[in-house]
């Protein structure tokens, strides 16, 4: 297993010392993918030997600080340089993918590949190193995401996505968007040549602090994130995933109407995709809540289909709730887009359910 996270300027350092420590006594591999300013006359240290290193007080001013390289040297730990662009993130992880082929190529053992990011809390290596020893193509976690209400309190919404595969030979499997970047693309691309793919879960609940942070912190944050989608869909206006993630965006802003029709580009755009239909599916419950509550409110309780009508709205609630907001002040993110992107529908085929 080689496992890798992406690590930033300004990063935590108590963050990557949980996950480096704990994963040193499970996984073979691990490197962290330097996204900052990095100066060449600064990385002369990471090649020599630590007793050659500057010391505490000389050490250079970018690249990663003297905390981090002990972390990093005591843990086994390979650092990569890629910069971050302010635009995409895919290509920061994909660094580490083409690492570990690199690796893989020197040791034939290394078959699959772990990574996390530096605010989420470690997995738990005995159901890891059993995931490892399966056939499957990749694992699906499942994260508990720490949320700032707009009333101040602390919530938590939910989500999930790929964060263990296996590592293929051909090259295929690798990180696309510029936001919440996937492997959704690649295995779209497996499943067209019809290679078997199984996706099963991680069996734990992964939490997540990376969202609750306060409200001006997460309106600079998801006004990043909506002007990297808005960038995405001008280049490419069939990413289904980008059309999912700015649906979010947009339903944090209760802009439901826009919302919607992002997501039915998304299962247009991405036909055998799973999360943009799932997202439209519960956007048309929820929308089927608040009418039937309001049927119900309206409704006299000796009224034939009172007990009906209180049965379904007692199931929507159970699985659709009211979505939970994050708070963003007075900022409302989506007012960056004076419309949403352009999507050409001269080739794309009516969409069809069964």
């Amino acid at each position: 297993i080689g496992f890798f996270m992406l690590a930033y300027e300004g990063e935590d350092f108590s963050h990557l010392f949980r996950h480096l420590v704990h994963n040193y006594a499970f996984v073979d591999y691990q490197c962290l993918v330097w996204t900052g300013e990095w100066a060449e006359q600064d990385r002369t240290w990471a090649s020599l030997p630590v007793e050659e290193w500057p010391t505490r007080e000389e050490w250079p001013e970018t690249g990663p600080n003297w905390h981090m390289a002990q972390l990093a040297r005591l843990t086994e730990t390979t650092w990569l340089l890629h910069k971050y662009d302010g635009k995409n993130l895919a290509d920061c992880r994909n660094a580490a993918i083409e690492y570990y082929r690199r690796v893989a190529q020197e040791d034939p053992y290394l078959g699959w590949v772990l990574f996390s990011d530096p605010d989420e809390m470690n997995y738990e290596a005995a159901s890891i190193c059993r995931m490892a020893e399966t056939n499957h193509t990749a694992f699906n976690f499942r994260f508990k995401n720490i949320l700032i209400s707009k009333e101040g309190k602390p919530t938590a919404s939910f989500s999930e996505t790929i964060r263990m595969f296996r590592l293929d030979d051909d090259g295929v499997i690798k990180f696309s968007g510029k936001v919440h970047e996937s492997l959704e693309n690649s295995l779209a691309y497996l499943h067209k040549m019809d290679r078997p793919i199984s996706v099963p879960n991680y069996p734990h609940l992964t939490v997540n602090g990376g969202l609750s942070g306060d409200a001006e912190f997460m309106a600079a944050k998801l006004t990043r994130y909506t002007l990297a989608l808005k960038e995405q869909l001008e280049e490419n206006p069939y990413d289904g995933s980008a059309w999912t993630a700015l649906a979010l965006q947009l339903l944090n802003d209760q802009d439901v109407v826009n919302a919607k029709t992002c997501l039915e580009y998304a299962c247009l755009s991405s036909p055998q995709a799973y999360l943009p239909y799932r997202e439209l599916g519960l956007l048309h419950l929820n929308e089927a809540r608040k009418v039937m509550y309001m049927a119900l409110k309206n409704c006299n309780a000796g009224h034939t289909h009172y007990d009906t009508m209180l049965r379904i709205v007692q199931f929507l609630e159970e699985i659709s709730p009211q979505p939970l907001l994050i708070d963003t002040g007075d900022v409302r993110v989506s007012d960056v887009l004076e419309k949403l992107p352009d999507f050409p529908t001269d080739n794309i085929n009516p969409m069809i359910i069964d």
